[in-house]
């Protein structure tokens, strides 16, 4: 599973997912985005399931192609509108990235 965060609250969401999934810091890998105000977290335990719930972190849940796209927006075809997030402040970036994936969510 991969999480984009806010950069600013790396620590404080480790810290959740430790607790309400009960992962261990060994299994949450954090990456840089082209984005300063965005980071992600990959969390290498499979058994997760969508039921322990996270909704209480603020953390948006992305796929491969979306990740891959916010580390490298030019390289990862059809995902170039994540180059708008440069215009916004590094603690702006976060929400709008979560407007933006809405927005493309309901194209599909």
């Amino acid at each position: 599973m991969k999480l984009a965060i806010r950069s600013s609250r790396n620590e404080v969401i480790k810290i959740q997912l430790s607790s309400l999934l009960g992962l261990s810091s060994k299994d949450i890998a954090r990456s840089n985005t082209n984005y300063s105000g965005i980071s992600l977290l990959s969390l290498k335990d499979t058994s997760i399931t969508i039921e322990k719930s996270i909704r209480n972190i603020e953390a948006l849940q992305v796929d491969e192609k979306t990740a891959r796209a916010l580390e490298n927006p030019e390289k990862t075809k059809g995902m170039s509108f994540f180059n708008s997030l440069k215009s916004f402040a590094p603690v702006e970036q976060f929400d709008h990235l979560n407007q933006i994936l809405y927005a493309y969510r309901n194209k599909m």
